[in-house]
């Protein structure tokens, strides 16, 4: 019996190769795509679960409050609580910190023939392979860590620093500023997977920072988050039971350390939990969001709902064909069951070859899928995909062919074998209700597509308040030494006089760099010191504001003019207002204060905002202090715009460094490329839905055509008739295009409301956003309307131009 039905499904698919053709390309499309967006969904979902205890280990972040007021969030916290709760509670079994180190440092082996500069280096607790589950390649991981001086390396690391050399026992240094540390190496482990948020190449004991920091920095500061936190709980733990005791543990021991308008609110985050539901200042590694896994899966979801939809109508609509043959079977003896059994092998049949060409399609598109969304895209290794493919095919298989099989089998013989059989009311108000389900499906995300696109624009292309194009950054040498500050003179002096570069300035950071804490404090001179507010501070060089093009408006530039001015800041428009000045001019002279200062300091200068994070964040409060002693971050180069010899600046800019700063490596980035890399994320997630969104309307459109070609079909006598009576072709074309208008005009009044509200919640998480206009509904409506009318009208002009004659050849 099952031989037979799929020879039939085989007949009946060459039988009608058009809409066949058209099923089999919209599954395989829709299977392909919801693939690989189901195998990027369970990547996310998949950060940090690979450690054997993850569900036991929690970060202890930290949310700052001022007068009931949030100011910050941080993942980090103080260096003295993991022990303090770790003594004074049961549940925790055991913690480790990690310290980062702030910017790069300059690593070299111990024959210094290879120098770097590296950036992901923790000083962590030797309590890190305890609970963080990291492969070993080589020595003893758990121990490796437990003397100070000692260092893990990655395997890429190692191979980066020794080539294929053993590297156990051998020793690397740390060189930052004057010091050198030795650091010897007692474990390889394993390169860091991509599904961790803990991105790091280097790993030293934390003792190794006592004799450099002093043991009470380390150990026991309670005024300063420095440290990444982590609780590795007993099982069974109650984690509700923590956090009350972690509240009153803060209210008791950290509460009464800081002024009485400041609160702390400790937070505890499940490790797995990290990725996508922590938005901190300073995290690790970029997060993503659960939000944007909701929408993805939603599009994956949809895409097959077109899809399996798109095969309910056709088959719905080729009912009159099969009438005939439906009613024969039903006279020899077949029963219902028999009949929805033949439909659903059928479906088995098509969905199968869907299936097969979707694997194929994977395979093909697999190289260019990678580099849009960025995650390993693996097929046999994960017993999850090949379940979510058998939940497709099995859904898909069984909900797609049950109505039309239901619907068809229920007919009576007599209904069946009439000459002029048509589907019932119930059926067409079916196919109706789908073809507005795909109508408003395809407008909200053609809207959703634009309001993404039109956000990352805005933000890519909006005025700053400052000048990032054609600037080369250097990061600061790490290799110094007590001629340090005449040697940064000499380089900004001699790269100023090259051809091609308009002015040099230094900083402690650049814009987009959000690495530093906010200070405190931040408050007028005569105010007490719980009325201050987080800021930003950066040390620059007299020539930021004018190599960054800051726009003042009041008062003036740092100069050398006015002797000593390390008793002078200039404050953003931001910080002015938060200090209660009515505008710029009457901040200039006024006295403040800041927490990190013992010495008031006296506003020389007040600066127009300007974005120093991304568009998602609004304005930054910034205090800056002027700084001759060369101890800065970051090197800023401004290229002349006309200039496009970049290789010859470059090769110029190479040649200064290494001659002002002999022993410390190369390296550089444009301000421009850095800054936007903070929105690398949304232009991900808008090139994952644009694509996915287009897909879904051209397998609807595949859809709406394979409609309009069987009503054409059904209404080809009809169509002759009304030819003989005189009707024109814009007529016809009139007549067969009106319901599916109709049915858009229903589809845009349910999905403008539906598409207003997702855009609009999307667009909440950014501070600076565009203006949702009506252009972003109506736009989609045309689109869709214009691609239908072509649709429909590619087969009724068809149909309208042919010879009456033959089209009523059998009546």
């Amino acid at each position: 019996m099952t031989k037979n039905y799929f020879k039939i499904a085989y007949r009946n698919l060459l039988k009608n190769k058009h809409f066949s053709l058209i099923n089999i390309i919209g599954l395989s499309i829709s299977l392909c795509a919801s693939l690989f967006l189901g195998i990027f969904i369970l990547f996310e979902l998949s950060y940090d679960n690979f450690h054997e205890r993850s569900d036991d280990i929690y970060r202890v972040g930290a949310a700052m409050y001022i007068d009931g007021k949030e100011q910050a969030r941080v993942p980090k916290n103080l260096p003295p609580l993991a022990a303090a709760l770790q003594s004074s509670y049961p549940e925790v079994e055991s913690f480790v910190r990690l310290v980062p180190l702030e910017g790069s440092v300059a690593i070299a082996n111990e024959d210094n023939q290879s120098v770097f500069n590296e950036k992901k280096l923790f000083f962590v607790d030797s309590t890190f392979f305890d609970i963080f589950s990291f492969s070993e390649v080589s020595g003893e991981l758990s121990t490796a860590l437990q003397q100070p001086n000692s260092i893990v390396l990655t395997r890429a690391m190692a191979q980066k620093y020794f080539g294929n050399d053993e590297v156990m026992g051998k020793t690397l240094v740390l060189k930052e500023g004057n010091m050198k540390v030795p650091l010897k190496i007692t474990g390889i482990c394993e390169d860091v997977p991509t599904n961790s948020h803990l991105a790091f190449d280097f790993l030293v004991s934390i003792n190794t920072l006592i004799p450099l920091w002093g043991e009470e920095r380390v150990n026991e500061d309670w005024g300063s988050w420095t440290f990444y936190t982590y609780l590795l709980l007993k099982p069974g733990s109650s984690l509700q039971k923590l956090e009350e005791q972690l509240a009153s543990f803060t209210e008791k021991e950290i509460a009464p350390r800081w002024p009485a308008n400041f609160a702390i609110q400790n937070v505890l985050q499940p490790l797995p939990d990290i990725h996508l539901y922590s938005d901190m200042v300073q995290e690790i590694k970029p997060n993503s969001s659960i939000q944007l896994i909701y929408i993805l899966g939603a599009v994956a979801l949809l895409i097959l709902l077109i899809a399996w939809i798109n095969y309910t109508n056709l088959t719905t609509a080729k009912a009159i064909d099969r009438a005939r043959e439906i009613g024969v079977r039903k006279v020899a003896g077949a029963d219902r069951k028999q009949l929805v059994q033949q439909f659903i092998g059928e479906s088995v049949f098509l969905n199968l070859l869907g299936l097969l060409l979707a694997l194929l399609l994977f395979y093909l598109l697999k190289p260019a899928v990678h580099q849009l969304i960025g995650v390993p895209l693996y097929l046999w290794q994960d017993e999850r995909i090949w379940l979510l493919i058998l939940s497709f095919f099995v859904i898909g298989t069984l909900g797609s062919a049950f109505y039309p099989a239901l619907l068809i089998s229920s007919y009576p013989i007599s209904r069946l074998t009439r000459a002029s059989f048509t589907t019932p009311g119930k059926g067409n108000l079916l196919k109706k209700a789908l073809v507005i389900f795909q109508f408003t499906t395809c407008l909200a995300l053609i809207s959703a597509t634009f309001s993404i696109d039109r956000q990352l624009t805005f933000m890519q292309k909006q005025d700053l308040g400052m000048d990032i194009s054609q600037m080369l950054i250097l990061p600061n040498p790490d290799v110094v030494d007590s001629t340090f500050a005449q040697k940064v003179t000499f380089f900004k002096q001699a790269l100023s006089r090259k051809a091609g570069i308009l002015n040099v300035a230094s900083s402690t950071q650049v814009p987009g760099n959000a690495e530093d804490l906010i200070k405190g404090g931040l408050r007028r001179a005569e105010s007490p010191s719980e009325e201050g507010a987080n800021h930003y501070s950066w040390r620059i060089s007299a020539e930021f504001a004018t190599t960054y093009d800051l726009r003042f408006l009041a008062g003036r530039n740092f100069s050398e003019a006015y002797g000593n001015e390390q008793q002078h800041v200039i404050i953003n428009r931001k910080a002015a207002d938060i200090l209660g000045f009515v505008d710029a001019e009457e901040a200039i002279d006024k006295e403040i204060r800041m927490n990190q200062r013992d010495q008031p300091m006296t506003v020389i200068g007040v600066v127009d905002n300007f974005n120093m994070r991304s568009l998602k964040a609004a304005y930054d409060p910034m205090v800056f202090f002027l700084d001759n002693e060369g101890d800065f971050g970051y090197y800023a180069v401004k290229i002349q715009a006309k200039e496009t010899d970049y290789a010859a600046i470059l090769a110029e800019v190479e040649l200064t460094w290494k001659e002002a700063f002999p022993g410390n490596p190369f390296d550089y980035f444009f301000l421009d490329d850095y800054f936007n890399a903070q929105y690398s994320a949304e232009e991900r997630f808008g090139n994952i839905f644009g694509i996915f969104a287009l897909l879904t309307i051209f397998i609807a459109c595949l859809g709406l055509f394979g409609l309009s070609s069987i009503a054409t079909i059904q209404r080809t006598k009809e169509i002759g008739i009304r030819k003989v009576l005189g009707a024109s072709v814009q007529s016809l074309l009139l007549l067969l295009s009106t319901e599916y208008v109709y049915l858009l005009l229903i589809a845009t009044a349910i999905a403008i409301p539906i598409a207003n509200y997702l855009i609009t919640d999307w667009l909440q998480s950014f501070a600076y956003r565009i203006e949702v206009d009506a252009w972003l509904y109506l736009g989609p409506v045309i689109i869709i309307l214009l691609i239908a009318l072509l649709t429909i009208s590619t087969q009724t002009l068809r149909a309208a131009y042919q010879n009456p004659v033959d089209s009523l050849r059998d009546e």
